[in-house]
């Protein structure tokens, strides 16, 4: 899904986005919730086009560790309020997560000198 999200902002954007997809661990039998990481792309997107002559960079990141999956998305776009990210629009991420995961979480963090990173985590059972 997240492919062709991707694949139809680079046909809009063309050479002013550019990602990456690291996906590190065994993803085979794991189930991840619809609309949990693609708002996060979209997010991060939005948020980086607000210099107009910018060129965005995206970094995903999946990573299973035992039974903890972790999943980022880090762009180099403008910094955001953080409490005012955990307490709106993106909210609704961290609501779909607990439905599905009890031991989930969902962070925000600003990076220097530019960026946010998103970062979703959450257990599960072997």
């Amino acid at each position: 899904f997240i492919d062709n999200y991707l694949a139809l902002e680079k046909l809009r954007f063309n050479d002013r986005l550019e990602f990456s997809k690291t996906i590190d661990g065994n993803f085979k039998n794991i189930s991840i919730p619809p609309f949990i990481v693609q708002p996060l792309v979209e997010n991060s997107i939005k948020h980086g086009m607000y210099e107009r002559n910018k060129i965005i960079h995206l970094e995903i990141r999946a990573e299973k560790n035992e039974n903890t999956i972790s999943i980022s998305v880090k762009d180099n776009g403008c910094s955001i309020d953080i409490a005012d990210a955990q307490s709106r629009s993106l909210k609704n991420i961290e609501k779909r997560l607990q439905f599905y995961f009890s031991n989930a979480s969902l962070t925000f963090e600003n990076i220097a000198p530019v960026g946010v990173l998103a970062k979703i985590q959450f257990s599960i059972s072997s």
